[in-house]
């Protein structure tokens, strides 16, 4: 019974884990999320470490990401043994990068001999920022719906986010085993005051600097924004004899919100599924609708006579394409097929997934007063190429996602993606548009509240003021640098534990 002991808590760890982010939200098990993965592997070998943390890492993605099966199996047409095949293989994939952390600090931690608080968190973000992910997530990310602690993203992101949550977790875990091993309870005590010390001033940051936002958002001028959420199934997009009944349809939502003066109108990715080619001069009558339109749709674009596709924002305005942005980065199988040039063969293998090209460039569309980050898809959820996005030149003042995830069917990953993608606006204090085709739509001001909200699988219409704020936030100037800080202090304990490692070897004792 002992020996299952040890996998029922990390699976415990797990579950937390997973209820912390939405569509629960119950943010704060976060903190207890690492304690018994801890508890399981302070001691033991870096192999155990490694199993323990594989096995936490798997679970927490098998409930994160379980909706990956509903894209495979209704629109790449993979049967169910091919399904789980992929499911399992991903989630074996992202577990490893807790199993990395896990054998990492057990053997970092020895062989320095320093406190788990001085290897573990840092070692954590570390293994965060680097490892390459299919759908990117942070630790810190279930604080989304805790505003006053989410306030703190706008100095180091969501690498600082999840450097409290780890450090808090971790703390918590060693002051338990502490007392456990009867160390006095002075001396026990320590690690959970020293994450419990970071958390206070996490949220006493959050206080002040939300008061102070929400004092500049009061007297920033605002824009009036329209979005329009068209709740087309993905086989209604697809057919090409419903083109002309979904544009009439986006037309129609759009026309009271046109009168009651929007001055941006926005639909979702790929609205407009007629291919129109790059560098068109002039947008088809049917998307002149009264107001300057940020829409997503298809670009085609000859190439040796062979055409490119692309997925792109177009804003429009009267008889004018005031400008165009391709999404950047592209949806595995959804949008490209990977190794396809090196191994022509995948394709008969997939022959429903994507074939589009992606964008080697970005800029700020500019319209009136508003100039517009546009993030494309879950572009909105890579904190890195959002920071691009609002330091273009001319860098803007109102940051749009065009969205379409009824892939996913009803599952979390609309909620998931709407609260990661909240953190944008406290990163960068800028107001973020959502406009998805199923839901979630909305306005996230610069506080990461949602002022207008939308529903899941509905056809709606939503106006909106969209506060337009000019500060540049620490995040925005710097970026990541928890992580790259946390990076350089993993050289040093590696350093220091091959230092250890050569003064204890055999020959030296012996000499």
């Amino acid at each position: 019974m002992r020996r299952l002991l040890a996998p029922l808590g990390v699976g415990g760890g797990a579950a937390a884990l997973i209820l912390a982010f939405p569509p629960l939200d119950l943010g704060p098990l976060a903190f207890a999320a690492l304690v018994p993965l801890w508890l399981a592997i302070r001691e033991g070998s870096g192999r155990r470490a490694f199993l323990l943390g594989w096995l936490m890492g798997f679970l927490t993605y098998v409930g994160g990401f379980y909706w990956v099966t509903t894209t495979l199996r209704d629109f790449a047409y993979m049967g169910w043994p091919a399904t789980l095949a992929l499911l399992t293989l991903m989630c074996l994939y992202g577990g490893l990068s807790v199993a990395s952390w896990a054998a990492a600090t057990v053997t970092l931690a020895r062989r320095t001999a320093l406190p788990a608080l001085v290897v573990a968190p840092p070692l954590w973000i570390g293994v965060e920022h680097l490892w390459p992910l299919i759908f990117p997530w942070h630790l810190g990310g279930a604080l989304h719906g805790a505003g006053t602690l989410a306030q703190a993203a706008d100095l180091g992101g969501m690498s600082g986010l999840s450097l409290l949550v780890a450090t808090v977790g971790v703390g918590l875990g060693e002051t338990a085993a502490r007392l456990h091993g009867g160390v006095p309870a002075r001396v026990a005590l320590r690690p959970a005051a020293a994450g419990l010390a970071l958390l206070a001033v996490v949220a006493g940051y959050g206080l002040a600097r939300d008061a102070q936002i929400e004092s500049l958002v009061a007297a920033a001028p605002t824009a009036r924004v329209g979005i329009v959420q068209g709740n087309i199934g993905i086989y209604d997009k697809e057919r090409g004899g419903l083109f002309d009944r979904n544009t009439r349809s986006f037309v129609a939502l759009s026309a009271p919100l046109v009168e009651r003066g929007v001055e941006l109108l926005v639909w979702p990715e790929t609205a407009v599924q007629e291919p129109v080619f790059l560098g068109h001069p002039t947008p088809p009558p049917y998307l002149r609708v009264g107001a300057p339109l940020l829409t997503g749709g298809i670009a085609e674009r000859p190439e040796g006579g062979r055409p490119e596709y692309y997925n792109v924002a177009y804003l429009l305005e009267g008889k004018s394409v005031r400008g165009l942005v391709a999404k950047n980065h592209l949806m595995l199988f959804g949008e490209y097929l990977p190794f396809e040039r090196t191994f022509p063969g995948l394709r008969r293998a997939f022959p429903h997934a994507g074939a589009l090209t992606p964008g080697r460039h970005t800029q700020v569309l500019t319209v009136g007063r508003l100039r517009l980050g546009v993030l494309v898809c879950y572009e909105d959820v890579i904190p890195s190429f959002a920071r691009r996005v609002a330091n273009l030149e001319g860098r803007p003042n109102l940051l749009v996602n065009l969205t379409n995830d009824s892939w996913f069917g009803r599952s979390s990953e609309p909620y998931q993606h709407a609260g990661l993608a909240s953190f944008r606006a406290i990163e960068l204090r800028r107001t973020l548009v959502r406009a998805t085709n199923t839901g979630i739509s909305g306005i996230v001001d610069p506080r990461g509240r949602v002022t207008t909200r939308g529903g899941l699988f509905r056809v709606e219409t939503l106006r909106g003021a969209a506060p337009l704020l000019e500060v540049r936030t620490l995040y925005a100037r710097v970026g990541d640098w928890p992580a790259w800080l946390a990076l350089a202090w993993v050289l040093v304990l590696i350093g220091l534990a091959v230092r250890g490692g050569r003064r204890g070897s055999p020959a030296e004792e012996r000499s």
